[in-house]
């Protein structure tokens, strides 16, 4: 993820957004870097590369820690996935009832 210059960072994080908000403002970004850089398959495949590498970071930086800090607190699933899915798989040396 590339890194803005702190003090812009501030000035561009002033306020509490809802998701909506926060969606809007997104397109408003995209929609000023398609003004500035014109419409073609390049640009726009470029900005959706841009909006993947920001949903990446994302994820990285803020959901799988998020989701090993729950997992730590609740237990984690997979025993349990395994454990219903090994009960419902056929094995070749079993016949089928049916």
């Amino acid at each position: 993820m590339p890194y803005i210059d702190p003090d812009l960072r501030k000035a561009s994080l002033k306020t509490q957004w809802s998701s909506g908000e926060l969606a809007f403002k997104l397109q408003r970004v995209v929609h000023k870097y398609l003004d500035l850089h014109g419409m073609s398959y390049e640009i726009l495949s470029e900005t959706i590369r841009a909006l993947d590498m920001v949903q990446d970071e994302v994820k990285r930086r803020y959901l799988w820690p998020y989701e090993d800090y729950k997992r730590q607190i609740n237990g984690d699933i997979a025993p349990f996935v395994a454990q219903n899915i090994s009960q419902n798989i056929p094995h070749p040396d079993v016949e089928d009832p049916s």
